[in-house]
């Protein structure tokens, strides 16, 4: 798209640069020679551009991975997670239990319950 490539039309030479990139040379000769002066079909802009660009390759069928079994160090981060788990549960478990104990105490203490 980027290559500079000479004009297929005669157009005046001053009004437009003989050589261009494809892409203006496209735009050029849509909006002008297409749509404007009608000397232009899209099946001859298709034409010229089949002539200019190199052609889609379609990309080869890549291998699959390989799927490598777990290593010792996903066993250990999953051994750790569950540690971690543990821990933080019996960490809620404590913490939701003070909270109780204080709700517990603050309730007596504005009901005055010895």
């Amino acid at each position: 798209m980027l290559k500079e490539v000479p004009r297929p039309c005669d157009c005046w030479r001053i009004w437009i640069r003989r050589k261009m990139r494809i892409k203006e040379v496209i735009a050029h000769l849509f909006d002008y020679h297409v749509m404007v002066k009608k000397n232009w079909t899209l099946e001859r802009l298709v034409a010229w551009v089949e002539t200019v660009e190199p052609r889609e390759v379609q990309p080869a069928m890549r291998p699959r991975p390989h799927i490598v079994p777990p290593s010792n160090q996903h066993n250990e981060l999953l051994i750790e997670a569950s540690e971690w788990r543990a821990v933080r549960h019996a960490f809620e478990e404590r913490y939701r239990k003070n909270q109780t104990g204080a709700g517990l105490a603050r309730s007596r203490r504005d009901a005055k319950i010895p």
